[in-house]
């Protein structure tokens, strides 16, 4: 059964998740945007935001190294079957 959370909730865990895979790349945004394929304006405007976009969240699952150690889902519990769906159709080849 999946866990009911409030919106400050979502987005305390979003937040937490998002400082979780800061941490895995050495706190370097940088080079979290070096291995997701995005600008580092990108991984600002998370940072900013407290919260890594469903897309961003996407690419981490498509980078082994991240994904072992995070979960996109956890980063985006917020994420329907279909966005999941369309956004990897859409990154994927960017991957391969």
């Amino acid at each position: 059964m999946s866990e009911i959370l409030t919106p400050q909730d979502l987005q305390n865990k979003m937040q937490k998740e998002l400082n979780k895979l800061l941490e895995l790349t050495g706190n370097k945004p940088s080079w979290l945007a070096d291995l997701l394929k995005v600008s580092p304006q990108v991984v600002s405007g998370w940072i900013d935001r407290g919260r890594i976009s469903k897309e961003g969240a996407m690419r981490v699952n498509c980078v082994p190294v991240l994904n072992a150690r995070i979960y996109y889902k956890d980063l985006r519990p917020d994420l329907s079957h279909t966005q999941i769906t369309t956004i990897l159709e859409k990154i994927k080849p960017e991957f391969e």
